[in-house]
């Protein structure tokens, strides 16, 4: 019998060893180096990404989640014209928003200085300056708690503020207004109303609404960056800034004024985003809701005799329902040029600026706000004197 052919090929088996080869020292030491390496590496990405994010997350805490309202690019439409507002004053009466009675504003009789916000910074810094003040010969003093962007300049205690970066004030109502008080001065608060950007990041229901997008605040593009502005019309404006009107008072301030009672500059294309009711003549009758019982209202000179009661002035056109209101006049220079018919002479001009307001705002109490930037100290003291002569109780210096 033929031995049968082995046509196959025969495969060699290679052994494999499963157990992993003994590490040099070298190969150890080279490891570890690599490992640092790594762990270091991955720290250091990690401290990159994580300070940026960190800060980001600090620096939006107690904003705004809303989204932000852009303006389409306008095209050169002919322009629409706007409503006649020269309407006279009328002589409907408003209901007005009171604060409470025992908050009622001291005696008058005030010759004030403004407090400088470096003054603000500390007990000693204030201390000082009321000091300085009470010995230049004045008897109170303004200090703007709430400035023109929303800003807090000092520590409230108003829920709605806590833990938001729109409070930068450290000393507290009361400590301002004892500390004044100590060196012989009325304290004055002075608080931006509707001009109140921090204001509407903190509570967007306060804020102008774009049409059909209620989650959506309207923004003034008018200036160096958009801001938002506050909506007299809406109730909870008014309670935002009685609540602040209400603390102050209650600390022992002995006046509040009332600035920036204004609606925005609004230009011709808002009135495709905005409702049509702000361009309408009779929208002044909403700005009494955040004038309160008791406060005092700063309106700019040039807004009143202007003849229109634009602007500032516009919050004038009720004025019967301001009885209860001091309207502060507030006086500067350029707007009044000799050039134009005004008297060159302070002292003149004074006397010339607040005789034509007196006859516009027959029934109202008047006093001159000057801007002492605008005046040497000799005209200033020339002014109060005049501002004595005249009658009025009141002077106060910006």
């Amino acid at each position: 019998m033929k031995k049968r052919k082995n046509y196959g090929r025969k495969i060699k088996k290679k052994k494999i060893n499963l157990y992993p080869k003994k590490k040099t020292k070298a190969q150890k030491i080279i490891n570890t180096v690599l490992t640092l390496i790594l762990l270091l590496g991955i720290g250091f990405l990690g401290f990159c990404l994580g300070k940026p994010i960190i800060e980001y997350i600090e620096k939006n805490k107690g904003k705004s989640n809303e989204p932000v309202w852009t303006p389409p690019a306008q095209t050169t439409e002919a322009a629409e014209t706007l409503p006649d507002t020269t309407t006279a004053p009328s002589s409907e009466s408003q209901p007005q928003t009171t604060v409470k009675e025992e908050m009622a504003v001291a005696a008058g009789n005030y010759y004030s200085a403004p407090v400088p916000s470096s003054a603000l910074s500390n007990t000693a810094s204030l201390a000082a300056f009321g000091a300085k003040a009470s010995a230049e010969g004045y008897n109170a003093v303004t200090v703007q708690l709430k400035n023109n962007s929303g800003f807090i300049k000092y520590a409230s205690e108003i829920e709605i503020l806590q833990g938001t970066e729109a409070v930068t004030g450290t000393l507290s109502a009361k400590e301002i207004a004892f500390i004044l008080k100590e060196k012989g001065l009325a304290p004055i608060a002075v608080v931006s109303v509707l001009s109140d950007n921090e204001g509407c990041i903190i509570n967007p229901d306060i804020s102008y609404k774009v049409i059909d997008e209620a989650d959506m605040s309207w923004l003034d593009y008018t200036g160096e960056a958009p801001v938002r502005w506050a909506n007299p019309e809406n109730s909870a404006t008014a309670e935002y800034n009685r609540a602040i009107v209400e603390e102050l008072l209650a600390s022992g301030f002995s006046e509040v004024i009332l600035t920036n009672v204004v609606y925005p500059d609004f230009q011709e294309y808002d009135r495709r985003y905005i409702s049509a009711k702000y361009f309408e003549a009779d929208r002044y009758k909403h700005l009494n809701n955040v004038v309160f019982d008791g406060t005092a209202v700063e309106v700019n000179a040039s807004d009143i005799i202007s003849g229109q009661f634009t602007r500032t002035a516009e919050v004038l056109k009720n004025k019967s329902v301001l009885s209860d209101n001091k309207i502060i006049v507030r006086i500067e220079r350029n707007a009044f040029s000799a050039e134009d018919g005004y008297p060159a002479d302070a002292s003149a001009l004074l006397e010339d600026i607040m005789t034509r307001i007196s006859l516009k705002t027959t029934g109202l109490k008047l006093s001159p706000m000057v801007m002492t930037a605008d005046f040497t100290p000799e005209e200033v003291s020339a002014m109060k004197e005049k501002a004595e002569k005249m009658g009025f109780e009141d002077f106060y210096l910006s």
